[in-house]
């Protein structure tokens, strides 16, 4: 099945806005953006 693509599929992020200037929370957020990014089939538009 190397032929088969999945369809894509949008990956969302909500942050509460008063929280999104936190340094926990842009940590987390950094990390995540960095864990997602090395799967495979991953595409950042």
């Amino acid at each position: 099945m190397q032929d088969y693509e999945l369809a894509s599929v949008p990956l969302n992020l909500l942050i509460i806005p008063e929280r999104a200037k936190t340094a926990r929370v842009r940590l987390v957020v950094d990390f995540l953006i960095s864990e997602i990014r090395k799967l495979p089939g991953i595409v950042i538009s």
